[in-house]
């Protein structure tokens, strides 16, 4: 995972339960949105947007507005994202939290 998710994990795991984790970090967790989500992962995964929208098949100024926080979409274009990155069930998990939608069943 990014630096972000890696933090909020070992934060997690230090905590007696989960009621207090979100508690501790409500700021960290309230600053998580897409855009910032998408960008983490191109990072990470050493990706181009461009080579993402193209995988992904959908319209490019549609799926720039996705990236950039102005477009709200569907759960089917967020899914179409995560397969263009190759992400993982918990990647694609967050992913979708982040875009509203509901998570893959497990």
């Amino acid at each position: 995972m990014g630096v972000i998710t890696d933090k909020l994990g070992a934060d997690l795991k230090q905590q007696k339960d989960l009621h207090t984790f979100l508690e501790n970090n409500k700021d960290k967790l309230l600053d998580m949105n897409l855009p910032k989500y998408l960008d983490e992962l191109l990072a990470q995964k050493n990706l181009t947007k461009s080579d993402v929208l193209k995988k992904s098949g959908l319209p490019v100024t549609y799926a720039y507005k996705i990236f950039s926080g102005q477009k709200h979409t569907a759960r089917n274009r967020i899914l179409a994202l995560a397969i263009a990155m190759q992400l993982s069930i918990d990647e694609t998990n967050i992913l979708l939290t982040d875009a509203k939608a509901s998570p893959l069943l497990e």
